[in-house]
C-alpha cells in the first residue's frame, strides 16, 4: 500500500448480501423497465455456496426479478464496484446490467 491510499474492511454476511442484491435488482428493474432484451451478471467467486451455504441463491433472486430476461454471466475473481462513497458495498459485490 501507498501512503494515503484508502483501505476498506468488509464483513461477509449472507443476510446483508441478499438484502443488497434485492435492492440492486429493484433499482435496476426500475431503471430498465420493459426495454431490456438481455442482461449481464458478474458475480464474485466469494458469493454463492461459500457465502450462503447453498448454491443458486443469487440466480434465484435474479430469476424472480427478471423472469423472462435471458441472462449471461460468470463468477470472477475480482470486484466490479464503485468505491466512491464509503458506504458502497465493495467486496463480494454482484453487478447486473440489463
Amino acid at each position: 500500500m501507498r501512503q494515503d491510499e484508502p483501505l476498506y474492511f468488509v464483513l461477509r454476511e449472507a443476510h446483508a448480501a441478499r438484502e443488497d442484491l434485492k435492492e440492486m435488482l429493484r433499482r435496476v428493474g426500475q431503471a430498465a423497465g420493459r426495454s431490456a432484451r438481455f442482461g449481464f451478471y458478474f458475480n464474485c467467486a466469494a458469493r454463492g455456496s461459500s457465502l450462503y451455504g447453498m448454491p443458486g441463491i443469487d440466480t434465484a433472486y435474479i430469476s424472480s426479478a427478471f423472469a423472462d430476461l435471458p441472462i449471461i454471466g460468470f463468477f470472477g475473481n475480482a470486484e466490479i464496484a464503485t468505491p466512491a462513497r464509503p458506504e458502497t458495498t465493495c467486496s463480494h459485490t454482484p453487478a447486473f446490467w440489463p
